[in-house]
């Protein structure tokens, strides 16, 4: 991790070394609440899945473990699926499938509930709320499989899984936003082996 020193600039000696193992991922929010940006890691290659908490000087000791002590995580996003103000973690793992871990209110995650299809290998997530109900929905993207958009009910428990996609390729990345200004989310999904999509909202 670099620090910005204030002017935009990332000097190597401001670099901090992050204690956190193999990671194709880090989740960046103030889990705990107490106004610093702390760390999520999903493991990669099989070992145990952390938080790593900021102490406001980008020094990152205390630590909380979170999902299987042998993790094969590719994806994690962030956001506050339950409306209680804290931010609870999807994780997609590639042996496991995907998981919601809701926020115990200490910064650490309950047991997590599988979301979807445990088959399926998820390789991108994303969280927004996509039919403007004011609740945080959940959106994957597989590995040859459609894709799913998990509406969410407010309670980060209870999900309508609506899918899209033709699932060719593996979708690498989402991204979501209003891109016909229609005040709806649209998914635009990076892709290998298959050709870069944008599935706009059908309301």
């Amino acid at each position: 991790m670099c620090l910005n020193d204030g002017r935009g600039n990332f000097k190597r000696e401001d670099w901090i070394v992050i204690p956190a193992e193999s990671a194709t991922t880090i989740v960046t929010a103030d889990f705990n609440r107490d106004g610093f940006i702390d760390l999520a890691a999903p493991h990669r290659d099989g070992g145990q899945s952390n938080v790593y908490f900021n102490d406001g000087k980008a020094r990152f000791t205390k630590t909380r473990p979170f999902g299987p002590a042998t993790s094969a995580a590719r994806t994690a996003a962030a956001g506050d699926l339950n409306g209680d103000g804290w931010i609870d973690l999807v994780v997609g793992d590639e042996r496991l499938g995907s998981f919601v871990y809701l926020n115990d209110g200490q910064g650490g995650f309950n047991n997590g509930m599988q979301l979807g299809d445990k088959k399926l290998v998820p390789y991108a997530i994303a969280i927004s709320d996509l039919n403007r109900d004011g609740k945080a929905d959940v959106v994957i993207g597989y590995v040859t499989a459609p894709g799913s958009v998990f509406f969410n009910d407010g309670t980060g428990q209870t999900f309508e899984q609506v899918r899209f996609g033709d699932g060719k390729g593996a979708v690498y990345g989402l991204a979501l936003g209003d891109l016909n200004g229609d005040g709806y989310q649209d998914i635009a999904a990076a892709r290998s082996e298959a050709p870069n999509m944008v599935y706009f909202s059908g309301k």
